[in-house]
């Protein structure tokens, strides 16, 4: 299933990032989203989870889900969080979950 990913900022909900990705499922609130590149991870937790639909019952999943820590974190995401936290913005642990 089709689902656009928005990444975003906690506390304030400021839109970072969009990119739509192909998924076995919808991401539900509360769940960990594990970017894997090179150096390490970007880690963010669901939010909420948007449905939209048209007029023609066409039907766009958006997610929302916010930056989280990690001690796996690639430099980018690292680089990313730090201009939240220079604004004040606190970025929390991502959950662990012994992976």
């Amino acid at each position: 299933m089709k689902v656009t990913l928005t990444l975003i900022a906690p506390e304030t909900g400021e839109q970072d990032y969009t990119r739509t990705l192909d998924m076995p499922a919808v991401p539900q609130a509360g769940d960990i989203i594990h970017l894997n590149g090179e150096g390490g991870l970007a880690a963010f937790q669901v939010k909420a989870t948007i449905w939209n639909v048209s007029p023609t019952d066409e039907v766009d999943v958006w997610v929302a889900a916010e930056y989280r820590d990690s001690p796996l974190a690639s430099e980018a995401h690292k680089k990313a969080m730090s201009l939240w936290q220079a604004r004040g913005i606190k970025i929390p642990m991502a959950p662990d979950l012994g992976v």
